[in-house]
């Protein structure tokens, strides 16, 4: 199952963070969590970060280095067309409350 949670709305944007939701040995795991930003103007979305690398700006700080950071972003939405397929072949579905989930387990 997925969970989505809006962090932020502006009207041209929308910050979301996206997590896969199981359970392994008994314990109720939101993994990956990807924090995406969505475009609507462009229709595109970007990955900020993901649950194992922090957001650009900290992992790269001299933005002289453009090619580390293109790739680190590259690598980044990489994985998340990569889930996304999965998802979409696999047939998930979207939970709306975690909470009541994890009460129920």
């Amino acid at each position: 199952m997925l969970h989505v949670q809006i962090l932020e709305q502006t009207p041209y944007t929308k910050t979301i963070q996206l997590s896969h939701f199981f359970t392994e040995d008994s314990t109720l795991l939101l993994e990956p969590a990807v924090k995406i930003r969505v475009y609507f103007d462009v229709c595109i979305a970007e990955v900020l970060r993901d649950y194992k690398r922090v957001e650009v700006a900290s992992a790269i700080t001299d933005i002289r280095r453009s090619k580390d950071i293109m790739d680190y972003k590259w690598r980044l939405n990489y994985f998340l067309e990569k889930w996304l397929d999965h998802c979409l072949k696999t047939d998930y579905t979207f939970i709306d409350d975690v909470q009541e989930l994890v009460a129920e387990a």
